[in-house]
């Protein structure tokens, strides 16, 4: 299975708007131009997904509604609190394996520290690992979901930069 991690793209500060919860924090202007270029510099790696999963924090659900309109995908976007900021990784990998069997790409649209936290699971069965996850940059995991142990190898990461660059 292909695991497709994406941060969310840059959001207001806390309070901007009178915006009190973490969770209602939405897409800036720049992070909305951002996050549609690097869509397209996602499509242009012909990445394809079977589902694309969402963290339901508004900033998250934008990002994520702008790769599907990109690739054309909105009937794939499912919101899943397991992807939640404080959520264990291990709530996320026990959603994913009802699609093991069906699904080859999925994409993950979630927080920091968060998707490094997932990282962790996957490649190293836990722990903590830092990667410098900047807003709208992407991973991609290759492996398995299996409980307790390391299933999956890190492949590429890209910045929102890179990503952009391969739009043009």
């Amino acid at each position: 299975m292909n695991f497709y991690l994406l941060r969310h793209a840059k959001a207001e500060d806390l309070g901007a708007r009178d915006t009190r919860r973490d969770s209602g924090r939405v897409l800036v202007p720049a992070g909305v131009k951002r996050m549609r270029r690097a869509a397209k510099g996602m499509r242009a790696l012909d990445l394809r997904f079977d589902v694309i999963l969402s963290s339901p924090f508004r900033r998250a659900r934008e990002t994520a509604e702008i790769v599907a309109d990109v690739f054309k995908a909105t009937k794939k976007l499912r919101n899943v609190a397991a992807l939640e900021p404080e959520n264990d990784p291990e709530d996320i990998l026990d959603y994913l394996r009802q699609f093991e069997r069906a699904t080859d790409d999925v994409l993950l649209v979630g927080h920091e520290p968060h998707l490094s936290r997932l990282v962790a699971a996957l490649v190293a069965g836990g722990g903590a690992i830092s990667l410098n996850f900047k807003k709208a940059g992407l991973c991609k995991l290759r492996g398995e979901l299996r409980r307790g142990r390391a299933a999956a190898s890190l492949e590429w990461f890209l910045t929102p930069r890179q990503l952009e660059q391969l739009a043009d």
